[in-house]
């Protein structure tokens, strides 16, 4: 009887020694073919494999380049930028959809030679948040081939907490388990494709020059919606900047002009009701903010935040082609200032 047992105990322990190996072997060849399969997902943030392999192997050179979140997408135009100069300097919009002050950072050490012109556009957002990176921006940095120069990792070290930069640090091994997340990202851009039509996703993708992915304006009960919602997210009172973004912002017009480039703080436009909505105190609190930011030689400031009327706005924060054509000539001349 115990032979019995014995043999019959033998199959499960094979069994289940071969659903082990096949475990273990499908979790390998999941690690390893991790960066293969999250460079072929369609995930929100591919738009940072492409700016990076753009400034790594693009066919031509900028020397303007321009940082900032989706407004910034929405509303600089570079080939406006290219005609309205003389010699058409190379202008590539580098901003992608919720780019942080710390996530334009990360891309100053791979900037080519060329680049002797920095835009940073500033939403109030971005100066007022404390945040550094989202977890899974800096991931994707990781698996899309970026690797944080030792004067990136130290400054940013500097700067911000322990926890805010600890996924910057994180070995290949912990990035790729940390990569599973791009399965789910993949199914969720999907769905947005289906649900929101009048989003341009391929041109928010790829487009180096003006990459809006909105072009329809809300209707109004949206918008209105839309401009009560971002005034009780943020409320009234002063504009008080988070201090780790200022120390950031002040090292990054320093690394600039000490590689010989100009820089361009730009003030993104504010919708005229959400700024009527933030009170009285914070538009001089504001000027006042803008009047005394680094003036040294070969750096300029746009304040914009007053540009645009609310015809110009497709949401509560985006500009229209109409007002994208305002700010970025506004802009253009304040670069042709610097020359």
């Amino acid at each position: 009887m115990a032979n019995r047992t014995e043999t019959s105990g033998r199959p499960r322990q094979r069994r289940l020694l071969a659903m082990l190996l096949s475990l273990t072997l499908g979790i390998a060849t999941g690690f390893y073919l991790m960066p293969t399969l999250f460079a072929a997902a369609p995930l929100d943030l591919r738009r940072t494999q492409i700016l990076l392999q753009a400034l790594h192997t693009g066919p031509s050179r900028p020397e303007i380049v321009v940082f900032g979140n989706s407004i910034a997408m929405c509303g600089i135009d570079a080939r406006a930028i290219e005609t309205g100069l003389p010699g058409s300097p190379i202008s590539w919009n580098l901003s992608s959809p919720g780019q942080t002050l710390a996530e334009s950072f990360l891309y100053l050490q791979e900037l080519p030679r060329s680049v002797r012109t920095i835009v940073y556009v500033l939403p109030i957002g971005n100066l007022e948040s404390p945040a550094a990176f989202n977890p899974y921006v800096i991931n994707a940095f990781y698996m899309y081939g970026y690797r944080p120069s030792k004067a990136t990792r130290e400054l940013l070290t500097a700067i911000y907490k322990p926890s805010e930069v600890i996924p910057l640090m994180q070995p290949n091994l912990a990035q790729r388990f940390e990569a599973r997340w791009a399965v789910r990202n993949s199914v969720d851009t999907g769905l947005r494709q289906l649900l929101r039509p009048d989003l341009e996703l391929q041109r928010s993708l790829e487009d180096l020059h003006h990459p809006a992915p909105y072009t329809q304006r809300l209707p109004s009960e949206k918008l209105d919606r839309e401009l009560r919602d971002l005034l009780t997210t943020h409320g009234r009172g002063e504009f008080r900047p988070a201090p780790a973004q200022m120390r950031l912002l002040s090292n990054m017009v320093t690394t600039a002009l000490r590689d010989q480039r100009h820089v361009v703080l730009a003030f993104a436009p504010i919708h005229p009701t959400v700024l009527e909505g933030f009170g009285a105190e914070f538009t001089p609190a504001l000027e006042e903010f803008i009047a005394g930011l680094d003036h040294r030689s070969g750096v300029s400031v746009l304040d914009a935040t007053q540009l645009l009327t609310g015809d110009d706005f497709i949401d509560a924060v985006h500009p229209t082609s109409a007002g994208a054509h305002r700010w970025t000539v506004r802009l253009v001349e304040t670069l042709a200032e610097l020359n």
